[in-house]
């Protein structure tokens, strides 16, 4: 007598609808969220924020190319050690700092700047903005 070997099969279906339940779960329960960009606009303010100071500000500019001016004096541009040189001759005692920015003016330039004002010590300062 010749022994027949039962045909096995593999129902894939069960599986298939787990898979399909599993998927659409998790595509319900997650949320997808677009990159966020950081939306950078100039600086503006309401001219009700405008603070009044009795000191009177020593004013910086930087020009969009990237020229500093001193209190309107055009210095040009300056190497970190030759800035802190004339800051250090030209600043009065305690001053209140206003920097005036182009809106062409390279970021890298003010950030410069902030860089050697803290080197100097100087904390009272401040971004001019554009009063809306």
């Amino acid at each position: 007598m010749r022994r027949t070997t039962p045909d096995i099969s593999l129902d894939l279906t069960p599986l298939i609808d787990v898979v399909f339940l599993l998927l659409i779960f998790f595509m319900l329960s997650s949320s997808f969220d677009e990159t966020q960009w950081l939306d950078v606009q100039l600086p503006s303010i309401n001219e009700q924020a405008v603070v009044e100071s009795d000191n009177t500000p020593f004013v910086i500019g930087i020009d969009a190319s990237g020229a500093l001016l001193m209190q309107e004096q055009n210095i040009g541009t300056l190497s970190n050690e030759a800035l802190k040189k004339y800051l250090t001759e030209h600043l009065p005692k305690d001053p209140m700092i206003v920097i005036h920015g182009d809106a062409k003016a390279p970021h890298e330039r003010l950030v410069q700047l902030m860089s050697v004002l803290g080197e100097l010590k100087i904390s009272n300062l401040q971004i001019a903005a554009i009063a809306q």
